[in-house]
C-alpha cells in the first residue's frame, strides 16, 4: 500500500461524494478515517469523507505493527451511476507514516448494495449466551468429575468392609 492510500482513496476519486468512512461512532473526530470493526455494514449510512488523516486514539484508532485495520469506503460505478460500497484490510507497520503498509484484501458489492467490513477475514467474536454455556458445561463436568470420585470412594469403602465382615 502505497504511502497515501487513504488519501487516494479519499481524495482522488472520480466523484466528490466517494470517499472513506469518517464518522464511525467511538470515533473522536468526523474528519478522521476510522478504523471499522468486523462486520460493520458499510452503506449509505455513513458519512464519506475525502481525507488522508486517520484516527490514532479512541475506539477506532488503526493498530500499528497489526493487520487488523479495516476501513470501509463507497465509490461512483461509472457503468451503473450507482454507488458501491466496499471495505479493505490494510496492514501498518511500526508508525503511520512509515513503511511497510500493505493492502491485504479488499471486497466491494457491484449492484450498489451494502456489504459487511471482513466478511472474508473476520473471525466473529463469541456470544456471550456461547460462553456462558461453556462455562455451565465445564462447571457441571466438575460436579460429576467429584461424584464419580465420591461414589468410588464409596464402593472402594464398602468392598473393604466386606472384604473384613468375610474374614
Amino acid at each position: 500500500m502505497g504511502h497515501h492510500r487513504a488519501e487516494y482513496l479519499g481524495k482522488q476519486s472520480g466523484s466528490l461524494l466517494s470517499g472513506v468512512v469518517v464518522n464511525f461512532p467511538g470515533g473522536t473526530s468526523s474528519n478522521l478515517v476510522d478504523n471499522c470493526p468486523c462486520q460493520t455494514i458499510i452503506n449509505d449510512a455513513w458519512t464519506f469523507g475525502r481525507t488522508s488523516a486517520v484516527e490514532t486514539i479512541g475506539a477506532t484508532a488503526f493498530l500499528l505493527n497489526s493487520g487488523q485495520n479495516y476501513i470501509g469506503f463507497r465509490f461512483l460505478n461509472e457503468a451503473t451511476g450507482q454507488y458501491n460500497y466496499g471495505w479493505a484490510r490494510i496492514s501498518l507497520s511500526a508508525g503511520y507514516g512509515t513503511q511497510p503498509r500493505t493492502l491485504l484484501e479488499y471486497a466491494y458489492e457491484n449492484n450498489g448494495g451494502p456489504i459487511a467490513v471482513g466478511l472474508l477475514s473476520c473471525v466473529p467474536e463469541p456470544s456471550t449466551t456461547a460462553l456462558l454455556c461453556v462455562l455451565a458445561a465445564g462447571a457441571l463436568g466438575v460436579r460429576l468429575w467429584r461424584r464419580g470420585r465420591e461414589d468410588s470412594r464409596r464402593w472402594r469403602d464398602l468392598l473393604q468392609t466386606s472384604a473384613r465382615g468375610a474374614a
